[in-house]
């Protein structure tokens, strides 16, 4: 007897099939539903179409491929000679490209069937030898593959595997090891999602376990991308390379579990002795792929065993970097490795030297980005309030961020009062703006002055747009660059690889430089440009003595004054005491342009209507389109506005537009915008503190690019040296206000709760030592508590049999009572 059988729901059923001299065949269900002489065909319609979809894949192995020798040796069996005939006459097989469209949109875990088509090989590879042979594989061996192929592309759950048709290919000379233009094997394809029966049988069979398609992927690499932890521990333990390094990416195993977020195949693999320290042809380690895929589950659990975040590769992208822009929550566990304490010397220590980069960016070639510049730019608050990113904050702001601060501050408060001495002593007159020079010179000066500071700022500013502009096209093309050498290893095979790796690439071209996030930057240049109106209009009076052009150059620098001191906030941002409010304002600025569209909704009709009304009535205050514009938005605010003269001209028109329009304007848009700063008043001082901090790393960001190379090159080694790691003193007990209180809680709890896990798991230790020590405590803990039901149920019981009678004795006094006032009566 030869071992046989089929698999079912992929997996295989043993079929004991009789020898080939006995010329009978003991067929399992599905071949006997098939048979026309079986009287059980009608009522096994499911078993029918198993058996169905294997039957063109014969049909074609006859018709396409001339698989002769197999054949012959298959009509010797008179049932499988008559189930082939039986199918041919039912089944019309269709072409090879309408089976290709039916699978072709199949995908399972980001990539298609191992397999391609055997069909899909010829036609691409399609030649002949001068004898007439196949040039390429052997026919046994194609009709194998296809026959593998046209299951692996199957949606069937209920689809067979015939072991006998596989073991009557193998015998005529089919090779296991036949792969496709791909290089991709059987044991690919069994890997993927397969029983582990089958990748047995492959093995029997001859199969190699370490044969890499052209790709240099393994099937342990297929079966730890497709997250199947059984197979990877299956391959493992029958000598399979964990260690095994694809082509030109030398990616290992447990880079695809990374990459792929196949967590359960991640955790095999490292329970099985992989390293997550391999590094691939970009020096990326397994979390430096994980995180730069946007994988949050396997990068997660690689953080938690300790996989190094600070580790860079061959750009100087540290893997860090790429988490907090990608998953922000698992960003905040790793920067958890920068920090560690020392209680019983009472230190702390601060591993800063891991969120620099050695070189300056000033100073190195490539576009990667800190830590701190990418918390900034995305504003993740949560991230910037870890211990770690606010102790690199505070030493960049005391080594020069806290100078450059005030220099910014007084340098621009001079700016201003420069101006402001110049509008508020502008004279009546043209022609006395500079004249008599004697009286006059020190007008003359600070206009110099001005006009200098101001052109330099411009110069700054053009700098800065050009320079950001700058940084953000050559990060962009870097960038890209990065990513079109990966879309090289990207396996047809595939797709969801080359799919994310484009929409990366085209999401790089929707992003814009740094200098258009920050709206400062707009108060700026229109500050600057109602100057240079300022300084153009007073030219042209002075030198024409123009007196309108005198009057719109006051009007003009009256305005420009209050852009400048608004201005100035930019630069007091970086002071924590005052960051919070200049963040509100911008936010207030959101809400009036919010509210601005409902209160026009109501007051452009009715201006409108007070207009028509009253207009030709010569009303003080609302004869004028201007006058009457003003008037309306004094009734908003309820302020005196002239009613008495609307009432005058029409009473009854007056009551109802100046009731309506007051009740709608002054009471419900009025009362609305208060609430609405109020909710902003309050999620912002909610998060005042994690708001300041932002506010202040975006000012430390900018005064470090205006930092020279040399000192840049200091701050570098002053980092490197000094903290490398940061030692502080340490005090857990130490109270620093509520959030601090409640931290030192919350860490004492989290002791307490490891504590009563550590001994939880020390008594199943035990129990489990014990043997059935542990099974006589359950069954004993059962006992007792049935024994406590009992009592509770007799308890119960008892106490609803005695307000029974508590009940009737009640009633009976009740009765009494009622019996003694009738007779009194």
């Amino acid at each position: 007897m030869t071992a046989n059988g089929k698999v079912n729901k992929n997996k295989v059923i043993p079929v004991q099939l009789a020898t080939e001299e006995d010329e009978t065949v003991e067929e399992n269900r599905g071949a006997q539903a098939c048979s026309p002489e079986n009287a059980e065909e009608k009522e096994s319609p499911n078993l029918y179409k198993k058996v169905r979809m294997v039957s063109p894949l014969k049909s074609a192995g006859q018709a396409k491929l001339n698989v002769s020798k197999w054949r012959k040796y298959a009509r010797r069996r008179a049932d499988i000679a008559a189930w082939r005939e039986h199918q041919k006459a039912r089944i019309d097989f269709p072409t090879i490209r309408e089976s290709q469209r039916q699978n072709h949109q199949r995908i399972n875990a980001a990539q298609l069937s191992d397999l391609e088509e055997l069909v899909e090989i010829t036609s691409i590879h399609q030649g002949h030898r001068k004898d007439g042979g196949v040039t390429a594989v052997s026919s046994p061996s194609r009709a194998l593959l296809y026959y593998f192929a046209k299951l692996a592309a199957s949606t069937r759950e209920e689809e067979v595997i015939d072991l006998e048709f596989v073991e009557t290919l193998i015998q005529n000379g089919a090779s296991v090891n036949t792969a496709d233009r791909h290089g991709q094997t059987l044991m690919h394809e069994a890997a993927r999602q397969w029983d582990l029966s089958v990748a047995k049988l492959l093995l029997e069979r001859g199969a190699s376990i370490n044969q890499a398609d052209k790709y240099g992927r393994t099937p342990l690499h297929v079966a730890a991308a497709v997250d199947y932890p059984e197979m990877v521990h299956f391959l493992v333990q029958r000598g399979a390379d964990i260690h095994a390094k694809t082509g030109k990416e030398l990616q290992t195993p447990i880079h695809f579990a990374a990459r792929n977020d196949a967590t359960s195949s991640l955790k095999m693999l490292m329970k099985c002795g992989a390293c997550i320290t391999d590094k691939d042809f970009k020096q990326r380690t397994a979390l430096q792929v994980a995180a730069e895929l946007d994988r949050s589950e396997t990068a997660k659990c690689l953080v938690e065993r300790s996989a190094e975040a600070n580790v860079a590769d061959d750009s100087g992208m540290t893997a860090l970097v790429m988490m907090i822009s990608k998953m922000p929550s698992v960003a905040k566990e790793a920067l958890n490795q920068f920090y560690s304490t020392d209680r019983a010397n009472r230190k702390q220590y601060f591993y800063l030297n891991y969120l620099e980069p050695p070189v300056p960016t000033c100073m190195s070639s490539g576009c990667a980005r800190t830590a701190l510049e990418v918390i900034v730019q995305l504003k993740q608050f949560d991230l910037i309030m870890h211990p770690v990113i606010q102790r690199l904050i505070k030493v960049k702001w005391n080594y020069f961020g806290k100078r450059g601060a005030w220099i910014q501050v007084v340098v621009n408060l001079f700016f201003v009062l420069v101006w402001t001495v110049l509008g508020i002593t502008t004279p009546s007159r043209a022609g006395e703006l500079y004249e008599p020079i004697k009286e006059k010179w020190w007008r003359i000066t600070l206009s110099i002055i001005g006009v200098l500071m101001t052109l330099n700022f411009i110069r700054q500013e053009v700098m800065e747009y050009f320079s950001s502009k700058r940084e953000h096209r050559l990060w962009v093309k870097w960038r890209e660059d990065k990513l079109r050498g990966d879309l090289e290893f990207c396996h047809p095979r595939w797709p969801g690889e080359r799919l994310y790796l484009m929409q990366e690439i085209d999401s790089l071209h929707h992003q814009e430089p740094a200098y258009f996030k920050d709206a400062w930057n707009f108060v700026d240049w229109l500050a600057y440009f109602m100057i240079l109106a300022s300084i153009a209009t007073n030219l042209i009076a002075y030198l024409y003595g123009n007196t309108w052009a005198l009057i719109v150059h006051v009007n003009i620098s009256s305005a420009t004054l209050v852009i400048l001191w608004i201005r100035l906030m930019k630069y007091a941002r970086a002071f924590t005491s005052l960051g919070p409010f200049v963040v509100m304002l911008g936010h207030v600025i959101n809400d009036i342009l919010k509210f601005g569209f409902l209160f026009f909704t109501f007051y452009i009709p009715y201006a409108a209507s007070f207009w028509m009304v009253f207009s030709g009535h010569q009303v003080e205050g609302y004869s004028d389109i201007t006058d009457l514009l003003y008037s309306m938005f004094r009734m908003t605010v309820v302020d005196e506005y002239n009613y008495d003269g609307l009432e005058q001209v029409k009473p009854i028109m007056a009551k109802v537009l100046c009731g309506t329009y007051i009740a709608i304007s002054g009471v419900i848009c009025l009362n609305l915008f208060i609430a609405l700063m109020s909710d902003t008043f309050q999620r912002v001082y909610d998060n005042v503190k994690a708001n300041a901090v932002m506010q202040q790393a975006t000012t430390i960001l900018t005064l470090e690019k205006s930092l020279s190379a040399s000192k840049r090159r200091a701050f570098t080694n002053f980092i490197y040296t000094r903290c490398n790691p940061e030692e502080l003193y340490y005090d857990d007990d130490l109270s620093e206000g509520e959030e601090k209180d409640l931290q030192r809680m919350t860490h004492q709890i989290k002791e307490q709760v490891d504590h009563i896990y550590a001994h939880i798991a020390e008594q199943d230790s035990d129990r489990k030592k014990k043997g059935t020590a542990s099974t006589n405590d359950v069954h004993k803990l059962r006992e007792d508590l049935k024994k406590l039901e009992q009592q509770h149920r007799a308890l119960t019981a008892q106490f609803h049999n005695q307000i029974g009678e508590v009940k009737d004795m009640l009633g009976d006094i009740i009765h009494t009572l009622g019996k003694r006032k009738k007779k009194k009566h």
